[in-house]
């Protein structure tokens, strides 16, 4: 049996949360997105107590911070459609990729020995993605190389 996903190539998922980290993703996706030509969906996925959030209009206005954020420096960047979905950020944007041409998420840089390199979500997208992951690392103190350029 032939299981073939077909991956829009004109569409970059990214994760959104109101951390730094998604920032990062949203800054370095948009800058991706326009040398590919395609659009970007910002994804917040919500569910009660995430991410800081005690309602979904809490997690809108967080998703909504970063995006605008981001793209305050773009004059002529890629269309960005914003959304949120209910649910576990890691099955939901891993549901995502099946169509998308690449997820590109932030790291928290979380400190356990388990997820020194990656944080829960990242690790279980970067396993379970069916499009390439890109995970942007939380930079190191003082290490301007990893900073994200501005865009």
């Amino acid at each position: 049996m032939n299981m073939s996903i077909e991956h829009d190539n004109r569409v970059i998922v990214v994760g959104v949360d109101g951390s730094t980290g998604s920032l990062r993703a949203m800054r370095w996706a948009i800058g991706e997105a326009s040398l590919r030509g395609c659009a970007i969906e910002a994804v917040t996925v919500w569910h009660a107590g995430s991410y800081g959030a005690a309602t979904g209009q809490a997690a809108e206005d967080l998703r909504a911070q970063v995006v605008k954020e981001a793209c305050s420096d773009v004059s002529d960047g890629p269309p960005i459609s914003e959304e949120i979905e209910t649910g576990v950020p890691e099955e939901v944007l891993v549901a995502r990729s099946q169509r998308a041409s690449l997820l590109v998420i932030g790291s928290h840089g979380v400190g356990s020995i388990r997820h020194a390199a990656l944080g829960s979500t990242s690790e279980y997208c970067s396993r379970m993605a069916a499009c390439p992951v890109v995970v942007l690392p939380t930079p190191a103190d003082g290490d301007r190389h990893t900073e994200i350029a501005e865009c």
